[in-house]
């Protein structure tokens, strides 16, 4: 069972640059917002319907070329699919109340964050020692979501500020998780190579 793991996670590296380039975009994205909190927002509208464009078609390339080594591949799936549709509401939507764009935004950084846990656990697993960064960052980002769910008076008042900040929170996990899956290789037995995993 755990060999089993092991090699999964080790086929599963060369996809890292996926979550590289979802983690980038998303820090892109939010420094993007605090630096422009003035900007309209069907502006900020537009680049996040980039956003969940390029992660979601990430999330699904990622997920549809490790179907046979991944067992919970369809949870990747699914969510590059939320983003999909996400993006498609939002760009139907460009004209979004500021607030109703936070609790969209929230909602989807608080799915996003509850599959890092998920991740976290799984590099647990495999014995990675990156792996209470992954959940620290993970609970920060679920926090941040909470924030814009559960305070709209406080998410109405620092908008752009609260969804820059929650994003590039989202973007730093992302990144920090592409390297320590590019780097897994090195905590996996060497006798664990290419050959003996197509058997």
């Amino acid at each position: 069972m755990e060999n089993h793991l092991l090699s999964t996670f080790k086929r599963a590296v060369k996809n890292w640059w996926i979550s590289l380039l979802v983690g980038i975009v998303a820090v892109v994205v939010g420094f993007i917002c605090m630096f422009t909190p003035f900007a309209t927002f069907a502006a900020i509208t537009l680049l996040f319907v980039f956003s969940f464009f390029v992660g979601g078609i990430s999330e699904i390339v990622f997920a549809l070329s490790n179907k046979n080594v991944i067992h919970n591949w369809g949870w990747t799936l699914a969510m590059g699919i939320i983003d999909l549709l996400f993006a498609v509401f939002l760009l139907a939507n460009l004209d979004i109340a500021p607030l109703m764009l936070c609790y969209f935004i929230a909602f989807w950084i608080l799915i996003q964050s509850i599959w890092g846990i998920g991740m976290a656990f799984d590099l647990q697993s495999v014995r990675n020692s990156g792996w209470g960064w992954v959940l620290a960052l993970s609970i920060l980002s679920v926090f941040a979501s909470i924030i814009l769910l559960f305070q709209p008076a406080i998410a109405g008042l620092f908008a752009a500020y609260i969804i820059s900040f929650a994003f590039i929170f989202y973007g730093i996990l992302r990144i920090f998780l592409a390297f320590k899956l590019k780097t897994l290789v090195k905590y996996l037995p060497k006798d664990h190579d290419e050959h003996r995993l197509g058997e």
